[in-house]
């Protein structure tokens, strides 16, 4: 649960938001500021930390059968808050 809760905070770190199609680059920033940024108690679980965010790179680069559930957890809550409910804005209620 660490592992995902930690991709969460850094999956979109200093992500400009104008960057259509380049969402690998963003990756790579969000990448660069958790290797800076990481704890020394969670450096050993680094390399499971940056798969979880590798997987939220759209177009997708991880095929569906090689996610971990903290990856599908990952792009089920994008997937929600980029596409909201009718009547529901990133906002709140409409």
């Amino acid at each position: 649960m660490r592992d995902l809760l930690i991709a969460a905070l850094f999956h979109d770190f200093n992500h400009s938001g104008k960057s259509r199609g380049k969402d690998g680059e963003e990756i790579e920033v969000a990448l660069m500021s958790l290797r800076h940024y990481i704890l020394p108690e969670d450096r050993d679980r680094l390399i499971f930390i940056s798969n979880i965010i590798k997987a939220t790179q759209f177009p997708y680069v991880v095929p569906e059968n090689e996610l971990t559930i903290s990856m599908r957890i990952i792009r089920m809550l994008i997937f929600l808050k980029t596409s909201p409910l009718p009547g529901y804005s990133s906002a709140g209620l409409a």
